[in-house]
């Protein structure tokens, strides 16, 4: 959108300002590194397919007792599980990504109006808006692993393989997953503040 049009758009003087300040910052962050584009297929490689591969590999090391390589066929079914997996327990992982996002922002709902406005100042298709959806990606990573680490620890109880270390490992991955998640989460907050408050001083100027 160009000014001019946006100008034509707003039918009073304060829409009139918002439309181009909102145009202003949507140009802004389109410029900043736009050699560098984040798609949004990166969700579905952090969210669901990497943690998914992780639950396939190592459910199927524990059931088999043991490494067995996969033939080509097999590593295409590991695959297209992995990624099944990681979208069948989304709706799990996201659960936990929303109270981790809670408990960093130190309230029993997600701040909602940030992020409502944080959309209606950044275009869907700016590197701002990709950053933070990674981020978000990131996070539910995260989700997923801790997720799937207790489902493994599961199936290792059920399953003949008595490797130790493998028990061991899976429990490592509990604390770790939460420290990822709150990290990641902290991390987006903290780039959503900032482009906001980049808004309000942009906004203050313009006042």
């Amino acid at each position: 959108h160009n000014q001019a049009t946006l100008a034509c758009a707003a039918p009073g003087a304060g829409q009139h300002r918002d439309y181009l300040l909102i145009d202003r910052i949507i140009n802004m962050s389109n410029n900043i590194n736009t050699q560098l584009t984040i798609p949004d297929i990166w969700y579905d490689f952090y969210a669901r397919l990497l943690p998914g591969l992780y639950f396939v590999f190592i459910a199927r090391y524990t059931i088999q007792s043991g490494w067995n390589s996969p033939n080509t066929s097999e590593i295409l079914i590991i695959f297209i599980a992995g990624y099944f997996s990681g979208l069948l327990f989304q709706p799990v992982a996201s659960t936990v990504t929303n109270y981790v996002f809670s408990h960093v922002h130190n309230k029993k709902e997600n701040n909602q109006d940030m992020w409502q406005k944080l959309q209606a100042i950044v275009d869907a298709e700016s590197r701002r808006s990709k950053i933070l959806s990674k981020m978000n990606a990131e996070t539910v990573f995260f989700a997923q692993l801790f997720v799937f680490g207790l489902l493994l620890i599961g199936i290792y109880f059920y399953s003949n393989n008595k490797n130790i270390h493998l028990l061991i490992s899976l429990f490592i991955s509990l604390p770790y997953s939460i420290y990822g998640m709150t990290n990641a989460a902290t991390r987006r907050l903290i780039k959503a503040e900032r482009y906001e408050l980049s808004h309000n001083e942009t906004n203050n100027e313009e006042s």
